[in-house]
């Protein structure tokens, strides 16, 4: 319930977005369902690639939703309130990466929103536009530079470890590898 479901739905890495018509009601997004539509997370979605797929596949229920109100019979089920929640805007620190995430979530987010999820390094903000989840190979802290090579570094997440080859600093696309990080830094 709230604003921006599809961006929520991948932030915390769910395997199902969808939508949901529903009376009105005093609440929020809390009148009982008319219909919903369940809709498969794909790995690497963007918001905006999982929206349209959204929109699409609930397209039908547009006359399946007139035909019922010409007949004068919406269906309608309670919505209960167990398992719901609620979210508002996003904010510049829900884009902050937080490594203390696993990794698969960390590449969920990074591909949700490209050049929106950032580190720092430096003073400056790393926006990251690409990333892929690795099974962990060290026991060094989250946030730490475990691998580092020409085209970009492996850094530990929570749980596995995340692999980053471009970043964007004020505008400017880079290597990962070029931004000065040595094994054993924490970013």
């Amino acid at each position: 319930r709230g604003l921006h479901p599809v961006f929520w739905a991948l932030y915390y890495g769910e395997r199902y977005a969808g939508v949901t018509v529903h009376h009105l009601s005093k609440g929020l997004d809390s009148g009982s369902i008319v219909y919903q539509r369940r809709v498969a997370v794909r790995r690497r979605d963007s918001v905006a690639i999982l929206y349209d797929r959204i929109i699409s596949q609930s397209l039908p229920l547009v006359g399946k939703l007139m035909r019922a109100a010409q007949r004068g019979r919406l269906p309608s089920r309670p919505q209960g309130t167990s398992g719901s929640s609620y979210f508002s805007k996003v904010t510049d620190d829900h884009y902050r990466i937080d490594w203390r995430q696993p990794a698969r979530v960390l590449e969920s987010r990074v591909y949700s929103a490209p050049s929106m999820f950032f580190f720092e390094i430096a003073g400056q903000r790393a926006h990251l536009t690409d990333a892929e989840a690795r099974p962990r190979v060290s026991s060094a802290e989250h946030g730490t530079v475990l691998r580092l090579d020409h085209r970009g570094a492996l850094v530990a997440a929570g749980q596995g470890a995340l692999r980053i080859e471009n970043v964007v600093i004020d505008g400017v696309a880079t290597p990962a590898g070029n931004l000065g990080l040595r094994r054993g830094d924490r970013v």
